[in-house]
């Protein structure tokens, strides 16, 4: 596989490299193999769509706007650079500066980007397919965060998002603690869910959203809470000894998590399935394209894709 450059990364004719389902599906046990693999067609092939980058995060699948086709929008932090990616163009700068964004989500109903910003520290919205950036979550009494990282979207408009210190860099936390919050519109201030944690970092809600699980790369564990209202109780450590960063639901509840070897997907009972290797350590992940079941990893300098028989949980 060749490196190619950024400005070469808009090119259709990508050169990729594919690997086949026996070289990267790897159940966690005899009595999983069978629930693993149901979840991925027997033809599934990985693919590397985007390379020559320098750290990729925050994927989300934008679906089809006012009759544009969907599109994958991604991260690239150092580089300070949101990409858009489709099939036709490859990946392609769609805003610079990014303010070194991190995590993104998409507001189906409100047609609007939500994204966690390292640089500014704040989270924005923004209207697709417009591109109009509006900061709606600022600061906590005035102070500002740390470094938004990831955040979800509830059905009742409220966003929950982590805030380690890891896109500090040397400026000083003005917090003094690395916290999961809750905020929705119309709401001051915002508020604390969570801070018993190290270093919180991906969030994904249960399809009813009476869950919340909360990726703790600090301790390298996943807890899960139950979701009462705007607090969360209940804790339960959901596995251990995984690196787990971006995380993402699918309509059968089953959690799949980006993890030290790969990704790890998990029975929504908390019993490990499998594992999907990867040359190189996913930080994040989304599942969309065209039929919604597409994996898509976003893994240090690339960008891979998988197909599968799962779509991810509605987005409210």
């Amino acid at each position: 596989m060749r490196p190619i450059t950024a400005g070469l990364l808009g090119l259709a004719c990508l050169t990729t490299t594919t690997m086949s389902a026996s070289d990267f599906l790897v159940p966690a046990s005899p009595e999983t193999k069978a629930r693993f693999l149901a979840l991925f067609p027997a033809d599934a092939q990985l693919e590397t769509i985007a390379e020559g980058l320098k750290f990729t995060e925050g994927p989300v699948w934008i679906p089809r706007l006012e009759g544009q086709p969907g599109y994958l929008l991604f991260s690239d932090i150092p580089a300070n650079i949101l990409y858009r990616w489709t099939p036709e163009t490859g990946a392609k700068p769609w805003r610079e500066p990014s303010e070194r964004s991190n995590g993104n989500t998409y507001d189906a109903k409100g047609q609007r980007l939500l994204t966690a910003e390292h640089e500014s520290r704040v989270v924005t919205q923004t209207k697709l397919p417009s591109g109009q950036r509006e900061v709606i979550i600022a600061d906590v009494g005035g102070k500002k965060f740390n470094s938004p990282n990831d955040l979800v979207l509830k059905g009742n408009g409220s966003i929950w998002f982590t805030d380690p210190a890891y896109g500090l860099g040397k400026r000083e936390s003005e917090l003094g603690h690395e916290s999961v919050w809750r905020w929705a519109p119309g709401e001051e201030p915002v508020q604390v869910a969570g801070e018993s944690f190290e270093k919180p970092n991906g969030l994904a809600f249960s399809p009813d959203e009476s869950r919340l699980y909360i990726a703790d790369s600090g301790i390298d564990r996943i807890l899960v809470y139950d979701v009462e209202g705007n607090k969360l109780t209940n804790e339960q450590v959901f596995a251990t000894d995984i690196h787990a960063d971006g995380m993402r639901v699918d309509t059968e509840g089953n959690l799949w998590s980006s993890a030290q070897d790969g990704v790890r997907v998990f029975a929504p009972d908390g019993t490990h399935l499998g594992t999907i290797r990867t040359e190189l350590q996913p930080a994040n992940l989304e599942l969309g394209g065209p039929d919604g079941t597409d994996l898509f990893l976003t893994a240090r300098t690339v960008v891979y894709r998988l197909p599968t028989r799962a779509k991810k949980a509605p987005t409210p």
